[in-house]
């Protein structure tokens, strides 16, 4: 059987305050990321184009929220306070065949399940994807979470996008372009190194 293609859909920071989060990406990169919207597992979410299709999702703890009985997704009641890339998401067309065939490899990616976000405009949005209870999955974060891919991103057509240039973070920043429409600009970010 051959598994269906992939793509890398998106990543997943976890910070503490999405609010702060967005601010200081907005300052430090030129470009301000979208408020996606609320879970129902007590977090909330904003977007960052990524590509045409891939995206950066910056994920955090919604104080609106009760905190959920289960603890939040992707560890992050585990490590409060920490900002962190902690996964990826890998896109498929055929969620179902792409589970069977990582368990063939000796990948268990988790049970398939629903998941859903309201949007600030009160759209639900809702995907298929694989979670596995517990923190840290198997390869800390490094081998991805897979979904079911959407035909439509977030309801609305990419407006920018950010493409990495080249890694400096040794040096704790790094170079990305960032499209819009026809023009280019070049972008320098420095992130915190941690001690």
């Amino acid at each position: 059987m051959t598994p269906p293609s992939i793509r890398t859909d998106h990543l997943v920071y976890a910070v503490p305050d999405l609010a702060a989060a967005v601010e200081r990406i907005a300052a430090e990169w030129g470009v301000r990321p979208a408020i996606g919207g609320q879970h129902p597992n007590g977090t909330h979410n904003a977007l960052l184009a990524l590509g045409p299709h891939t995206y950066l999702e910056i994920i955090a703890p919604d104080p609106t929220q009760p905190d959920p009985p289960l603890g939040r997704n992707f560890g992050i009641d585990e490590r409060p306070g920490e900002s962190r890339l902690v996964t990826w998401a890998a896109s498929t067309p055929d969620l179902a065949a792409t589970h069977a065939a990582a368990l063939t490899q000796g990948y268990d990616a988790g049970a398939v399940m629903d998941g859903s976000r309201l949007r600030p405009d009160g759209v639900k949005i809702a995907w298929r994807s694989t979670r596995l209870v517990g923190w840290p999955p198997p390869g800390d974060g490094l081998v991805p979470f897979l979904l079911v891919s959407r035909s439509i991103r977030h309801g609305q057509p990419v407006v920018f996008s950010v493409f990495p240039l080249q890694d400096e973070e040794e040096k704790g920043q790094a170079t990305v372009f960032v499209r819009e429409s026809t023009d280019f600009i070049r972008l320098s970010a420095k992130f915190p190194k941690e001690a």
